[in-house]
């Protein structure tokens, strides 16, 4: 193709591409120049919103289809966590929409269709592909592609802007507050006034160069360098990293799942419980038997916490330091105890917990204590350890001294104090919000992980642990410190767990009846028992009684009512307050707080 001379060449060609023709080399060279840009825009692109620079599995192409682009704003990394990313959104989609616009109004139509695969294929946007493929169709077929290049180009991004009008709230929770909603409109704003400024410049650099090629590629170097040096700067890989790690999708992990959202849960459940039946149907597992059905619910937990420890795992390669890492760290040891709630399963959930601590997870928990000293994570991982400390009485390999067990279990209690006392600080802190307006709060820090409601719950767990030490006089006392042993390693989580406190309650070489943990496992047994009316007797017998147990049946009495109010109506159970205050009115245990929380939200004073 030989180059036009400057002098003779018109640009009001009607609906012919608007720049000059040229040499196939130097048309070529610049093409090559440009479709190298923007694969690096949605390679960038791709990066950012599914964590892979390229990714062309089928399945990666299934979750595109039924992926709104609205949902880029809030996972995995979030606007309203990350206000950055406004600016890196808007930024980086005004490149992706505007440059097969003006490659169709500069260029032939034919050119302008590779930058929309390259959209399709690479940025896995295929809806916004096919608009832009519209969005180019209109640029080219009008007479103002070539006689007024700003309008064509205006025309081809209308349908452009129509689509991200439509898509702002697509794939976003309903209940975000009105001003956050107003907020998700912003990206796309700047995306379409960013595309605008971007073809101007285009259009101006193609006059100023008598509409040579070569036009296109500074600015959208430039497009391109900008969104990457904001997030790079203000973002950074590490927060990716860890938002991916917290927002995975089930769909992203078990082909043919859906679009089932399943952010982590930064409690003992790690994965949000759901109604077993919407699990069964999210997940194709209608219509197959019970048995089948928790198979498959632990089949199905194994490959997602496989996963997730894999993710944590590469995260701490590439981080081994900061405070992101410690709550990772946190992850993978909490995954590593994930085990199927039965009891749950039994009354129509799907749930996971790590309530129990497994004893692959023992060598995470120390890490963490090792790694992260100091850390809010580290006080839950010493809650473990001093457990695994206690645990470790059971079933020695050979016999050990009195001395040796005195030992850890001091240790133990040691631990579990300092556990506690920071557990406490942690899950009465009160986060800032990053940002406020007159209508409310708009941005807001990223959840704590662990959650603070968690802290208190394993806070609770530490002081129950260090009370039945202390009250029980273990560390003075072998067999007692024996059978707490036992009783830790009974796994409340196991099919079997009321038959595992039966035995070790009737195992000669324990005599636990003799020991002053009988009490407390009585308790256990009674909390346990395979029917609701057992249950509520056996807690009765306790709470009449004095020791320490009977404290803490109170304490679940009184729980239990309120959970279930038609228990009132036998004749033997009390209103919720008289177990509360029952409570309250006792020597010092770990109850008292919660009960006494309990009786305000019911109006009722403490009974000191």
């Amino acid at each position: 193709m030989a180059e036009t001379s400057t002098r003779d060449y018109d640009h009001h060609r009607g609906s012919a591409p608007l720049l000059r023709p040229t040499n196939w080399w130097r048309l070529g060279g610049f093409m090559l120049l440009n479709v190298a840009g923007f694969l690096a825009v949605n390679a960038f692109w791709q990066y950012l919103f599914r964590g892979e620079w390229l990714d062309f599995s089928v399945q990666a192409y299934r979750h595109d289809l039924v992926t709104p682009l609205g949902a880029v704003l809030v996972s995995p990394l979030s606007i309203f966590t990350h206000p950055w990313m406004i600016l890196v959104t808007g930024l980086l989609l005004a490149t992706v929409i505007f440059v097969p616009i003006l490659v169709a109004v500069l260029y032939r139509a034919g050119f302008a269709a590779i930058f929309v695969v390259i959209v399709i294929a690479v940025g896995h946007a295929p809806l916004l592909g096919l608009t832009l493929a519209l969005g180019c169709a209109l640029a080219v077929r009008t007479r103002l592609r070539s006689d007024m290049p700003f309008v064509a180009a205006l025309l081809g991004l209308a349908p452009v802007a129509a689509y991200l009008g439509l898509s702002a709230y697509a794939g976003v929770d309903a209940a975000v507050v009105p001003l956050q909603r107003w907020l998700l409109l912003v990206p796309f704003l700047v995306a379409m006034v960013t595309a605008i400024v971007a073809a101007t410049l285009v259009l101006s650099l193609a006059r100023l160069t008598r509409f040579r090629p070569g036009v296109v590629w500074p600015v959208l170097t430039v497009m391109l360098a900008a969104p990457t040096t904001v997030f790079y700067t203000r973002v950074g890989p590490r927060e990716l990293g860890y938002a991916r790690i917290t927002t995975l999708k089930l769909s992203e992990l078990l082909e043919g799942a859906g679009e089932f959202r399943s952010p982590l849960s930064a409690n003992d459940a790690i994965f949000p419980a759901v109604a077993r039946e919407e699990w069964a149907r999210q997940v194709g597992a209608l219509g197959v038997t019970e048995p089948q059905l928790l198979e498959h619910a632990r089949d199905l937990l194994t490959k997602r916490k496989g996963q997730l420890i894999e993710q944590c795992e590469r995260f701490l390669r590439r981080y081994p330091l900061g405070l992101r890492s410690a709550e990772v760290a946190w992850i993978r040891a909490q995954c590593l105890s994930l085990q199927l709630d039965r009891r749950a399963f039994d009354e129509g959930l799907i749930r996971y917990s790590a309530r129990y601590a497994l004893p692959a997870s023992r060598p995470a928990w120390e890490a963490l204590a090792k790694d992260f000293p100091g850390t809010s994570q580290a006080a839950f991982a010493e809650f473990r350890i001093a457990e695994f400390l206690v645990r470790s009485l059971a079933h020695p390999r050979e016999k050990l001294p009195d001395e040796e067990m005195s030992r850890r279990i001091t240790l133990a209690d040691e631990t579990l104090e300092k556990s506690e006392s920071r557990l406490a600080s942690y899950a009465s802190e009160t986060p800032k919000s990053d940002g406020y307006t007159r209508a409310g709060e708009v941005f807001e820090k990223p959840p704590a992980v662990p959650l603070r409601e968690y802290a208190a719950e394993v806070r609770l767990a530490a002081a129950k642990l260090l009370w039945l030490i202390r009250e029980n006089q273990v560390a003075d006392d072998p067999a007692t410190a024996a059978v707490l042993a036992e009783y830790l390693q009974a796994n409340p989580l196991a099919d079997n767990y009321y038959g595992q406190l039966l035995a070790i309650m009737q195992a000669p070489s324990l005599q636990a009846e003799k020991t002053r943990m009988e009490d407390n496992l009585r308790l256990a047994l009674a909390m346990t028992a395979p029917n609701e009316r057992d249950r509520v007797e056996a807690l009765i017998a306790l709470s009449r009684e004095l020791n320490d147990a009977a404290i803490e049946a109170n304490y679940e009495l009184g729980r239990l009512v309120l959970q279930k109010p038609q228990l009132r109506k036998r004749p033997d159970v009390s209103p919720a307050e008289t177990y509360f205050k029952r409570v309250t009115g006792a020597p010092v245990s770990p109850f008292i707080e919660p009960a006494a929380d309990r009786l305000k939200w019911l109006g009722t004073h403490p009974a000191r």
